[in-house]
């Protein structure tokens, strides 16, 4: 019996598929694997030593479920760091601990009230920004609830026009924004959130931005909190990570703050699902983002993809691919997906990367946009998780590219 369906493979399982039939064929590290959006570096010595100090303590309370607490100042200390707002001194904001980010975007819709069908309930959905990974739209096809994606296009910098949101009869219950994105590497203005807060106040429509690239920013971008911490009558919540802020994926913690009743309805159902994260990383890690050599670490790291991508948008650019959008933060570049690849016409991004590692082996991940004259947007994703200030890497690139040939 299944429930579920017979669900398509995950996209990134296919990938891996393609990188593994290539490598069998031409030799074990063959792949120019520049699709993984996951660091290829440790988290700073500073903050590994304080939390491997906390792993050895004899104290139980260190190593037992956390369940919701807070140590008394992790969230406080993690976004002051990261976006420069000092929770404390705002009434209206409360804060929760997070286990990671994927499974806790999953309990947003459950949390304001998906799939309830009351007469007081004058919202119904969900929407969300697109191009993105729809983490979303998958969990409100699991609750029954309809997603909606609000389009951002490529021409417009994928700005958070208003303009663009989707007409339906019924608001949405949220709106959900990931900025600076993935795959979307590009800001917010404060001009962009007091617009779309507005919206939500009059609309009754709870807001979340997904910002785990926060603390990569290379150009201008303002946090979400840094305006909503000032609309007493916004329902609101933003999610940071140190997954990226600190190279520390595998320690799943980041933090969530946001309006008073949003956070507690969230801190209940996650309560129900969720035991709390790893006590000595929470502890450790709490106690680094409150020493001065936190944000000059997480500079560090930021100035390294920085560097990084100034390396890699060279390369790309002297082959004739064409960025859909600056690369405000992060370690991603989204270019426009090219139409034909040695002459051969392609017809989407998904077909563009499997001839691309069949050929020469260059590795990205392929995303669909929004409908613009009856047509998709097509884009292909690179990353700089692979240190493109070796000589050796951008040996690789640069030959893999002669096997190729691109045309717009």
């Amino acid at each position: 019996m299944k429930y579920l369906g017979n669900s398509p493979e995950n996209l990134f399982q296919r990938i891996k598929r393609y990188v593994i039939e290539y490598e069998a064929e031409h030799g074990k590290g063959s792949s120019v694997n520049i699709a993984v959006g996951e660091p290829d570096t440790c988290p700073p010595e500073t903050v590994r030593k304080i939390v491997a100090e906390e792993v050895l303590k004899n104290e139980n309370g260190i190593h037992t479920y956390w369940d919701n607490r807070d140590p008394g100042k992790f969230c406080k200390n993690m976004v002051l760091q990261i976006a420069n707002i000092d929770i404390d001194e705002y009434k209206n904001i409360s804060s929760l601990v997070l286990p990671g980010e994927k499974s806790m975007l999953g309990l947003l819709p459950i949390s304001c009230g998906a799939n309830r069908t009351d007469e007081e309930y004058e919202n119904s959905g969900f929407v969300k920004t697109t191009p993105a990974y729809d983490l979303i739209g998958q969990w409100a096809e699991y609750l029954g609830e309809e997603s909606i994606a609000w389009p951002l296009y490529s021409s417009e910098n994928f700005k958070l026009n208003l303009e663009n949101l989707p007409k339906t009869e019924k608001k949405p219950r949220m709106i959900i924004t990931v900025k600076p994105g993935n795959p979307c590497p590009a800001g917010a203005t404060r001009e962009d959130w007091e617009q779309l807060i507005e919206y939500c106040i009059e609309h009754n429509i709870r807001l979340v931005n997904d910002g785990a690239y926060t603390s990569l920013t290379h150009k201008n971008h303002v946090p979400l909190c840094a305006v909503a911490k000032d609309y007493e009558n916004l329902d609101w919540i933003e999610y940071f990570s140190i997954s990226k802020a600190l190279s520390a994926c595998g320690w799943r913690l980041g933090a969530a703050i946001g309006s008073k009743d949003f956070i507690s309805e969230l801190t209940k159902v996650k309560g129900n699902a969720d035991s709390g994260p790893f006590g000595p990383a929470l502890v450790g890690c709490e106690k680094y983002f409150a020493l001065p050599e936190a944000k000059k670490e997480m500079k560090k790291i930021q100035e390294m993809y920085e560097k990084r991508l100034e390396i890699a948008l060279e390369i790309f650019k002297q082959k004739g691919f064409q960025l859909a959008c600056p690369t405000d933060s992060g370690f991603f570049m989204l270019f426009h997906c090219p139409k034909t690849l040695n002459g051969e016409t392609v017809k989407n991004p998904e077909e563009f990367n499997k001839k691309m590692i069949e050929l020469a082996g260059i590795v990205g991940v392929p995303f669909t946009g929004s409908e613009i004259n009856g047509e998709n947007e097509q884009f292909i994703r690179y990353s700089v998780c692979s240190d493109f200030t070796d000589e050796k890497i951008q040996e690789k690139v640069n030959t893999a590219f002669n096997e190729i040939t691109i045309g717009y």
